[in-house]
């Protein structure tokens, strides 16, 4: 969308000419564009959902729905370990090398799919969702069916969500945002054709998500391997025992951390659900679409770094990725202004966005940007670390905070009585890593690789 000569124009994160850092600009202004309308889209989702079944069955959907992006996570840590490699390898012109690995991780994460619809088929009927989950129990062959077609789509999505891990080792985040883009657009448009057709419910609402996010991955991976990168093609032929140990161990480790990370921010819906109802989760999730407005600006500017840190790394750029962690230090604090603002002005919000249909009350707004305050400060530092592959620290600190999650998240929700807000400190409390222990851990290795130059 941008050349380079617009982008020096514009007053962006990174005020340099270097390749690495115009390609990250790039992205910044390709996402302000398509997150701008990915929001827009997500907003006009809920009251459409809303209206296509009602609150109780919304609140269920997004209790599943969160269970479907935990277990999307669960590919070994395939994908973050296809990110670092492949970044690296195109880094140093290894384009075979690239292939192989994008070879390897499509038939790894296949071969996942095809054990968890096993397990599936073989176990579901021995799990009560409807216990687990807090659900009505005479509704429970409508679950029974909606379960059948999530796992059936969940096993081809669990595949071909890989094109975004490609996406970003291109450093082209912003094609990952056109998936999620067009995937709410698909399902947006199923729901309103449905209505009109008098079709309605949680069974078809379900469907009509789970399609559409299908769909965009499809059309977006043809559009890579046969319109942008057919050299990219993966290719199986030749696949290096050593290339799978190396993506398998770093990709063990991410998946250790990602694991934990996403559970503990996904279990939140079902944590509500359980032990407070349906009504909720709906609070507490449009409170979160709301002010994670801000996150999802700031991951704007972060995501490009990931990928762009893996490249520098390889090039032994330390100056590179100090300068611009600084830079992203300031923008930082000016997300905070505008989260401030958010914060005051949203009861004004939720009554025009939702009007009387939903009530999110303070405490729950105030917990929530608190939350969101954090984790984008722990994104910074947590990002530069993941491009860097310096994980170790991370992953001790992720296991015993996954054992120490669930005792606290008991312990407000239930002993201190605080509702929703007992979440939110659950999750402040499982955030420990990425704001504490992240910035000291990437500011500790920075100065010893200056040192060491100078």
């Amino acid at each position: 969308m941008f050349g380079k000569n617009s982008l020096k124009k514009i007053p962006l994160l990174l005020n340099k000419d270097d390749e690495r850092s115009v390609r990250v600009n790039r992205n910044i202004l390709n996402s302000v564009f398509i997150k701008g309308a990915s929001i827009l889209i997500n907003f006009i989702l809920v009251p459409v959902s809303l209206d296509f079944t009602n609150t109780e069955d919304y609140g269920i959907w997004l209790t599943i729905s969160s269970l479907i992006t935990m277990a999307s996570f669960f590919d070994l840590g395939i994908g973050n370990g296809l990110r670092n490699k492949l970044a690296e390898a195109l880094a140093k012109g290894e384009l075979e090398t690239g292939r192989r690995l994008i070879g390897t991780a499509y038939l790894f994460t296949a071969l996942i799919s095809l054990v968890i619809a096993g397990i599936w088929f073989v176990f579901n009927l021995e799990i009560d969702w409807v216990s687990l989950l807090g659900l009505n129990p005479n509704r429970g062959s409508e679950f029974q069916s909606l379960f059948h077609i999530i796992i059936i789509t969940f096993c081809v999505q669990f595949t071909a969500q890989l094109i975004n891990t490609i996406y970003y080792a291109l450093q082209n985040s912003a094609m990952v945002g056109m998936t999620f883009l067009l995937g709410s657009l698909i399902s947006l448009i199923m729901m309103l054709l449905l209505k009109m057709a008098g079709i309605t419910g949680l069974f078809w609402m379900g469907l009509a998500f789970v399609s559409g996010t299908i769909l965009a991955l499809c059309i977006l991976t043809a559009k890579l391997f046969f319109i942008d990168r057919p050299d990219l093609k993966p290719v199986l032929n030749g696949i290096n025992r050593q290339e799978v140990r190396v993506l398998f161990s770093l990709g063990g480790k991410f998946f250790i951390v990602q694991v934990v990370s996403i559970f503990q921010l996904h279990i939140a819906n079902v944590l509500i659900s359980r032990h407070l109802s349906s009504a909720d989760v709906v609070e507490y999730n449009v409170a979160y679409k709301l002010f994670s407005v801000v996150t999802m600006a700031f991951n704007i500017l972060i995501t490009p770094i990931w990928s762009a840190a893996s490249e520098a790394i390889a090039k032994n750029d330390f100056e590179w990725i100090r300068s611009t962690a600084n830079a992203l230090q300031k923008k930082w604090l000016l997300a905070m202004a505008g989260l401030a603002i958010l914060l005051v002005i949203s009861p004004y919000l939720f009554d025009w966005w939702l009007g009387n249909s939903v009530e999110v009350r303070w405490i729950t707004s105030i917990g929530i940007a608190i939350y969101m305050g954090l984790y984008t400060y722990s994104m910074i530092y947590v990002y530069f670390l993941n491009g860097m592959g310096i994980l170790n620290v991370q992953l001790y600190i992720s296991i015993a905070l996954l054992v120490l999650f669930f005792p606290a998240a008991y312990f407000f929700i239930e002993t201190l009585k605080l509702g929703i807000a007992g979440v939110s400190l659950a999750l402040i409390f499982a955030n420990v890593n990425g704001f504490i222990a992240a910035p000291i851990q990437f500011k500790s290795f920075i100065r010893s690789k200056t040192f060491v130059r100078s």
